[in-house]
């Protein structure tokens, strides 16, 4: 997909999500035959957008780009939350769920072990620390291959 039509949306989608306090987490966008579907992934720092404001959002987002037709006449707008099941893997998603249980599966072993879970505590641009049964740890985020939290 053109990479100049997503720039286009991430711009008409900045001053949306910044009047709701959100942030864009991912953009899809994809071409069915003459149809293009935008899909967004939005949520805010707390990690709790609620289900009205992903509605506000497809609804002004569809406005507009009805008003300037980038994305041609046939499109469709899907906005939704990332959701508790997504794997958490950057610096914004684990600030998210500072003070919620999380189980991490590591690329190398720390204090003996690939599998932690524990409590978020803090977070850095570099590691995660976490209280766990055994006490707090600190994983270095490049050391992470899954994380989820625990629902």
């Amino acid at each position: 997909m053109d990479d100049q039509l997503k720039q286009n949306i991430v711009g008409i989608l900045e001053p949306l999500l910044a009047q709701c306090t959100a942030e864009l987490i991912e953009l899809n966008v994809i071409e069915r035959g003459k149809d293009v579907v935008i899909q967004i992934l939005a949520d805010k720092i707390s990690g709790r957008i609620t289900v009205d404001e992903c509605s506000w959002l497809n609804k002004e987002l569809a406005r507009v780009l009805e008003e300037n037709p980038i994305a041609g006449e046939d499109f469709s707008v899907e906005v939704s939350s990332p959701g508790l099941d997504r794997p958490l893997k950057t610096e914004k998603d684990f600030l998210r769920v500072v003070g919620r249980e999380v189980v991490f599966y590591l690329a190398d072993f720390i204090e003996g072990k690939k599998e932690h879970s524990g409590i978020i505590n803090k977070v850095s641009a570099d590691e995660v620390e976490v209280s766990t049964k055994n006490g707090a740890i600190a994983i270095p985020l490049n050391k992470i291959n899954k994380a989820v939290q625990v629902i």
